[in-house]
C-alpha cells in the first residue's frame, strides 16, 4: 500500500438548515464569539443577522467582523485577533468564502499564540511550524465550493512584506466544526457556480493524479469527479438548482477530505501564485490551467487518466490507451467550453510580465513538486504562455 496520511479531527454537520447546530455547536465552547465574514457577500440577505441573533438565544454574546478583505493579509488578521483577545471570544466562526476560512482559521491561531500572522507564513520544515498551543475552537461555514478549508489543516494569507501568498500547515489549525448547509450557497451568480463547480473538478483530478496520490485520497477524488460530473449539466442550465448545490456541496467536501489524505498539485500552487499578483477568483484560473497541465502529463500518467475518462462516462473500450487519455482531456474541455466563460489566462487579465514573479511564488509551495511529470521553471513559463 502507498503512503498515506489522514488525520481528519473536525466534526462535520451537513444538509438542509445545517446552519441551526451552530449556536448549539458554540455552547460546547463559551460564550462569546467571533464571527468572521464579509459583508460585500451578504449585501442582499439577511444571513448574518439571522445567524447573531441565533447565537444571542443561546446567550452567546457575538462580536461581528464583516469587513474581511478579498486578499486574506496577515496584518488584517492581527487586527482581527487583537479584537477578539480584548473581547475574551472562546470560539472563532467563519461564514464565507475561501479568503473569510483562512483568516478565521489564522485568528483563532494567533489569539491563543505569540507573535504576528507573518510569524507563521514561512517555509521551515515545509511550511509544517510548530505551534505551542492549541488555537480557539473553530466553526466553519462555506459558502461556495471548493474552498477546502473547511476541514483541512492549515491557512494561506497574503504577506504584505513581499505581496506572496504563504501557507501554514499544521493538524493543529484543523477546524473544530464545519457546517455544510446546500443553503448558504444560494443567489451565487451562474458564472461563479460554473467556475467553482468546474474548480472541484480540477482539484478533483489534480489529487487523483498526484505523484503521492494513495488509495485513500484516490477514494475520494473519484468520488468528487463523479458527483460534478453528474451534475455539470444541470448546473449549465439551472445553477440555482438545490440539487445540484447540494451535490456540488457535497463534492466540495469529499474532495477536501481528499486534500488531508494526500496533498493536491500544480493547479492549487499556480492559483495561489497567481492570486498573489492579481485578484481573480481560483475557480477561473483553475478552468484555464486544467486542460493546460492535463495534456502537460499525459505521457507521465495516461492510465490514471484513462480512469478520469471513465469517471466522467466516456466509452474507451474501442481505442489505446494514449487515446484515451488523450480524450480525457478534450472531455474537460468540451465541459468548460459549454459554460462559455474564459478559457485563456489573458481573458482573466494575466499578462507575460507577470511570469518570473508567479514562477518563483509558484516554487514556495510544496504542491508545486506533488506533478506527476516535474516542472521545470521552464517549462512552467511554457504552460503559462501557451495558456495566455
Amino acid at each position: 500500500m502507498a503512503n498515506a496520511r489522514f488525520h481528519f479531527p473536525t466534526q462535520v454537520h451537513t444538509g438542509k438548515d445545517a446552519m441551526k447546530a451552530v449556536p448549539d455547536i458554540a455552547t460546547r465552547f463559551g460564550n462569546k464569539a467571533l464571527l468572521v465574514t464579509s459583508r460585500r457577500q451578504f449585501q442582499d440577505s439577511d444571513l448574518v443577522e439571522r445567524l447573531h441573533q441565533n447565537l444571542l438565544t443561546k446567550n452567546i454574546n457575538t462580536l461581528v467582523y464583516d469587513d474581511t478583505g478579498v486578499e486574506g493579509e496577515s496584518v488584517e488578521v492581527d487586527q482581527i485577533a487583537l479584537l477578539a483577545k480584548s473581547a475574551r471570544c472562546d470560539v472563532v466562526i467563519g461564514l464565507g468564502g475561501d479568503t473569510v476560512l483562512n483568516v478565521a482559521k489564522a485568528v483563532a491561531l494567533l489569539c491563543t499564540n505569540p507573535g504576528e500572522a507573518s510569524d507563521y507564513l514561512t517555509e521551515q520544515d515545509g511550511y509544517r511550524l510548530q505551534i505551542a498551543r492549541e488555537p480557539l475552537p473553530t466553526i466553519l461555514c462555506p459558502t461556495a465550493f471548493g474552498t477546502l478549508g473547511e476541514v483541512t489543516p492549515g491557512f494561506v494569507l497574503k504577506d504584505p512584506a513581499d505581496g506572496f501568498r504563504k501557507k501554514l500547515y499544521n493538524v493543529k489549525v484543523a477546524p473544530t466544526c464545519a457546517v455544510m448547509d446546500p443553503a448558504l450557497t444560494k443567489g451565487l451568480s451562474r458564472k461563479y457556480v460554473a467556475a467553482s463547480a468546474l474548480l472541484v473538478l480540477a482539484y478533483a483530478i489534480e489529487l487523483y493524479t498526484s505523484s503521492e496520490a494513495n488509495p485513500i485520497s484516490d477514494c475520494f477524488a473519484e468520488k468528487a469527479i463523479e458527483l460534478v460530473h453528474g451534475v455539470l449539466p444541470v448546473v449549465q442550465k439551472d445553477p440555482e438548482n438545490a440539487e445540484a448545490r447540494s451535490a456540488l456541496q457535497t463534492a466540495s467536501l469529499v474532495l477536501a477530505y481528499g486534500a488531508t489524505a494526500a496533498p493536491l498539485g500544480p493547479i492549487y500552487a499556480l492559483c495561489e501564485a497567481i492570486t498573489s499578483k492579481m485578484s481573480t477568483y481560483k475557480g477561473s484560473l483553475a478552468t484555464v490551467l486544467l486542460p493546460q497541465l492535463m495534456e502537460y502529463n499525459l505521457t507521465s500518467s495516461p492510465a490514471r487518466y484513462v480512469q478520469v475518462v471513465k469517471f466522467l462516462g466516456e466509452d474507451i473500450s474501442q481505442i489505446s490507451v494514449l487515446e484515451a487519455a488523450i480524450k480525457a482531456v478534450e472531455r474537460v474541455r468540451l465541459s468548460i467550453e459549454a459554460f462559455n466563460i474564459p478559457t485563456r489566462l489573458g481573458d482573466l487579465g494575466f499578462t507575460r510580465d507577470l511570469i518570473p514573479d508567479v514562477t518563483q511564488i509558484f516554487s514556495r509551495f510544496e504542491e508545486s513538486r506533488y506533478n506527476a511529470r516535474p516542472i521545470a521553471a521552464e517549462d512552467l513559463r511554457i504552460i503559462l504562455e501557451q495558456s495566455l
